[in-house]
């Protein structure tokens, strides 16, 4: 079973005082979406067959994330500075690390049974930058203009058996940076979503969401401030692609070629699955350089 979880990282200023200080200014308190923390998580159905919720190991691994991602704290300050100068403060979540520190949380659960593959994004919207642990098949996509630009490549010890957590150590994870701009679609999904739906597909779907919701004379293929892309109608429509194209038995999807490969056999269909999704869209405020996540 999927589950995911997104964190904007909250950003509050320290309650503490120094000795004789005024309290009457209250102490600066800012919630931005700014820094944005997203997790995938891909559930091992097999544990079913044991009478384990296969959902359950999952659920705790991106509620976890998200809750160590909660943990980054602002420096106290009674000033209305500039938020670029308040971020420089701030230390920014790192998608290992939060994998790591799950893996020492369910270090001490030894009754949570069960195992999943996990993708972890840290969207870091100040310095531009998208950055990616991945442990297994799940994944993260950029689409800018209407093509693909990153892509985190599946991580396998054999075809069909991927690595995932507690079977492989969160120092495992491959790690990613990608360079994020006004405009760029960020996805990041279950294997349901990559097995079923290959990269051209997805970068279609994105391009015909993006140019059904802009005006006439905006036909670049680029989401901008003040368009109306519908976030959860993308996702909507990436996870329905997905699980038609998983029923489809005649149908050639990324699946069907990798087992065609690793079987040596003439395979088609696509794979039914649980399916997750998770997309952002990147938005500059005018005139600066500091972008807002739309989830």
């Amino acid at each position: 079973e999927d589950a995911y979880s997104i964190s904007p990282v909250v950003l509050r200023a320290d309650e503490s005082r120094k000795k004789g200080e005024s309290s009457r200014k209250p102490r600066l308190t800012t919630t931005s979406s700014f820094y944005v923390v997203c997790a995938v998580a891909d559930g091992v159905y097999s544990w079913r067959h044991q009478g384990i919720d296969a959902g359950e190991y999952s659920r705790f691994v991106v509620n976890n994330i998200k809750n160590a991602a909660q943990k980054h704290v602002l420096p106290s300050t009674d000033s209305e500075e500039d938020f670029t100068s308040l971020s420089s403060m701030i230390s920014r979540p790192d998608p290992k690390q939060l994998l790591r520190d799950t893996e020492e949380k369910l270090q001490l659960l030894p009754n949570l049974k069960g195992s999943c593959c996990v993708c972890v994004g840290c969207i870091d919207g100040e310095r531009g930058i998208l950055k990616v642990a991945n442990l297994g098949d799940s994944g993260a996509i950029v689409i800018r203009r209407g093509s693909v630009v990153f892509r985190t490549p599946e991580q396998e010890h054999e075809f069909g058996f991927p690595f995932q957590l507690p079977v492989d150590s969160a120092e495992d994870a491959q790690e990613f940076s990608c360079n994020i701009f006004d405009g760029d679609v960020i996805i990041l999904g279950s294997d349901g979503l990559f097995d079923n739906v290959s990269d051209d597909q997805i970068a279609k779907i994105v391009r015909k969401e993006v140019s059904d919701s802009e005006s006439p004379n905006q036909a670049d293929g680029l989401p901008k401030p003040g368009r109306k892309v519908s976030k959860g109608k993308l996702a909507n429509i990436l996870a329905s692609e997905a699980f038609y194209n998983s029923v489809d038995k005649n149908l050639m999807t990324p699946y069907s070629l990798g087992a065609s490969e690793a079987f040596n056999m003439v395979y088609s269909g696509g794979k039914m699955d649980d399916i997750c999704c998770v997309v952002a869209i990147v938005s500059s405020d005018s005139g600066t350089n500091i972008h807002r996540f739309h989830l």
